[in-house]
C-alpha cells in the first residue's frame, strides 16, 4: 500500500495527524504532489517530516513562489522566507515538477500539464489527458479529492492534507497500490 498526499501547506498539525493514521497501515511509500509549504507557520516541521519518510516528491506552485521571489501576503510567502532554514530549502529547490512510474505507466505532479496553474475539475477540459501516454495522472493543487476517469485515463487527486477546501475540514488522503488498481479515498479525524 502507498500514501499520496498533497497540499500540506505548513499545517504539521494535520500532517501529524495523517501519519499517526497511516502509523500501522503498511504502507511501502509516500508520494507528496507539492505544496509542502505556504500559508501555515511550521515549514520547517513539516518538510523535515516529509524527508524522513524519504518520499517521490514533487514541486507545488508554492515552491515555485518561494523560489521566484514572488512576495504575497495572501500566500504567507513573507512568513515562509523568515522561517525556512536553508537546509530544507535546498530540498524543497531540488524537487522536481513531476515524477514518473513507468512500470505502472503513472505520472504524478502538482497540475497537469505539468508546470502550469490548470486545476483539475469535473468540468474541466480533460482533452490534454488523452494526448498523454500515461494512464493513471496524480495530481494535486485544487485541495479536493476527486477521482475521474478520462476513456482508459485515470486521474487521482488526494485533496489537501493542510487545507482542504470541500467543505471538510479534515486532512484528505488516499491510500493507492497500482498493482491491482486499488484507490482508497480517507478523512482522516
Amino acid at each position: 500500500m502507498n500514501l499520496l498526499i498533497s497540499d500540506i501547506h505548513s499545517n504539521i498539525y494535520a500532517f501529524e495527524k495523517v501519519l499517526d493514521f497511516t502509523q500501522n497501515k503498511g504502507i511501502e511509500k509516500v508520494y507528496c504532489l507539492g505544496d509542502v509549504i505556504g500559508y501555515g507557520d511550521y515549514p520547517n516541521e513539516c518538510v523535515e517530516l516529509l524527508i524522513s519518510l524519504n518520499p517521490v516528491c514533487v514541486k507545488g506552485n508554492h515552491e515555485v513562489f518561494f523560489f521566484s521571489n514572488f512576495e504575497s501576503s495572501r500566500y504567507n510567502t513573507f512568513r515562509t522566507r523568515e522561517l525556512l532554514t536553508e537546509k530544507n530549502a535546498v530540498f524543497l529547490r531540488n524537487l522536481d515538477e513531476f515524477a514518473e512510474d513507468k512500470t505502472h505507466n503513472a505520472v504524478f505532479s502538482h497540475t497537469f500539464p505539468v508546470g502550469t496553474t490548470n486545476y483539475v475539475y469535473p468540468n474541466s477540459d480533460f482533452s490534454f489527458f488523452e494526448e498523454s501516454d500515461y494512464k493513471y495522472f496524480f495530481v494535486g493543487h485544487t485541495h479536493r479529492p476527486s477521482y475521474f476517469t478520462y476513456f482508459d485515463k485515470k486521474i487521482i487527486n488526494p485533496g489537501s492534507v493542510g487545507q482542504p477546501r470541500d467543505g471538510d475540514s479534515r486532512p484528505s488522503i488516499v491510500l493507492f497500490d497500482l498493482e491491482c488498481d486499488y484507490f482508497e479515498f480517507v478523512r482522516v479525524s
